[in-house]
């Protein structure tokens, strides 16, 4: 899988479905993946995740709803596979 293209996001979570991109970083760790994701949802930033020890979370903690910031998570890690 090309780790460095945009990708499509197309997710149901809690009723409501979320569609948008997840664009990966340039910047990459010692596994070659990416070390974090742009997320825009409906046009709009919404937020840069990545993933740590404690799994993922907003970068810049702006969101404030780890659940969908999970769900993303999750999302990404099965489109890499």
């Amino acid at each position: 899988m090309d780790n460095t293209k945009e990708f499509k996001l197309e997710l149901d979570f809690e009723g409501k479905h979320y569609s948008g991109s997840i664009l990966p970083s340039e910047e990459k760790d010692n596994k070659n993946f990416p070390v974090f994701f742009r997320i825009t949802i409906d046009g709009r930033l919404y937020a840069y995740i990545c993933c740590g020890q404690s799994g993922w979370h907003d970068r810049d903690q702006k969101t404030g709803h780890n659940a969908l910031i999970n769900a993303i998570g999750e999302y990404i890690h099965d489109w890499y596979g």
